[in-house]
């Protein structure tokens, strides 16, 4: 792939072209899609530190370190989520299977 004089090439390994080959192979097709028609996106709500009170419930916040974990809270009129991936507004995303409270950081 050329772009303007740039040379870009993008290598596939082997297993992952195996994989292709079976996906096309069993009916499989390549499509474009709108991330929102596959996830249900929400956002959780801005808890400023003076209103933090400890608990056990991890904090979700922007930033790369512990998964974004930044303490844990007991503030029981938080929205719990859990079974979600989170983005940050670095583009940071991680898997979260338990409970945990999102945050909107201004």
């Amino acid at each position: 792939m050329k772009k303007r004089g740039q040379r870009k090439i993008f290598f596939l390994s082997h297993s992952l072209l195996r994989l292709e080959e079976k996906f096309k192979q069993e009916g499989g097709e390549f499509r474009e899609f709108r991330l929102k028609d596959l996830f249900f996106c929400e956002r959780g709500t801005r808890l400023v530190k003076n209103d933090r009170i400890k608990g056990e419930i991890p904090l979700i916040t922007a930033g790369e370190q512990n998964q974004g974990v930044k303490e844990f809270i007991g503030n029981e009129n938080q929205k719990i989520f859990s079974n979600a991936i989170t983005i940050d507004m670095f583009c940071n995303s991680f898997i979260h299977i338990s409970l945990f409270v999102a945050m909107i950081i201004f």
